[in-house]
């Protein structure tokens, strides 16, 4: 998705008991473009101030921060009377309305219900989908590659390079604003 889309995606999330979760949830899929099992796995400790920690594929740990739009959703979502954890074990960060902790099936329904509520009817949208707008997205706006293999969580730079869609438009741009780019005369 553009940044068009992605704004009227989040701007589906219909007012109800849950939409504060839901627009969190979103939240850290488009700004830290974490992955559907990752969000599952989340517990209310993994946050320690501005930061999260995150384990990924491979038991692989990793710290990102939460910048202020991830920060005004969680506190949104901690102050809107959440549904309580009825499960045993660390208490999850996302509690679905039956206070257990969500599955990657079920945060999938989550995001196609947006999907649809918004108008966008965007096909096959899928939590992953919205990783890769995520990585594009920064990338876009001028995230270096080292940093978004960071963020994202790849052994491989090789893999976060399949994430950042580039336009050839933008290659364009790029090769036309070269410093050498200058036709000298021989």
């Amino acid at each position: 998705m553009n940044l068009q889309e992605a704004t009227q995606f989040i701007d589906g999330i219909k007012s109800n008991q849950a939409s504060p979760r839901n627009y969190c949830m979103m939240m850290f899929f488009l700004n830290l473009g974490i992955r559907v099992t990752e969000l599952c796995q989340l517990n209310k400790t993994s946050i320690q101030g501005r930061y999260l920690t995150v384990i990924g594929k491979g038991n692989k740990e990793r710290t990102v921060y939460l910048n202020d739009s991830c920060m005004q959703a969680l506190a949104d979502y901690e102050n809107s009377g959440k549904t309580p954890y009825k499960g045993e074990g660390e208490e999850p960060l996302f509690v679905s309305q039956k206070g257990t902790r969500f599955t990657r099936q079920t945060v999938a329904k989550i995001v196609k219900r947006i999907n649809q509520q918004s108008g966008l009817q965007k096909e096959r949208l899928t939590p992953h989908k919205l990783r890769h707008t995520s990585a594009t997205m920064m990338y876009k706006a001028g995230a270096d590659i080292r940093s978004l293999q960071h963020i994202l969580g790849h052994s491989s730079v090789a893999t976060t390079q399949i994430y950042t869609h580039i336009e050839d438009e933008q290659l364009q741009h790029v090769l036309e604003n070269n410093p050498f780019n200058i036709v000298r005369e021989r």
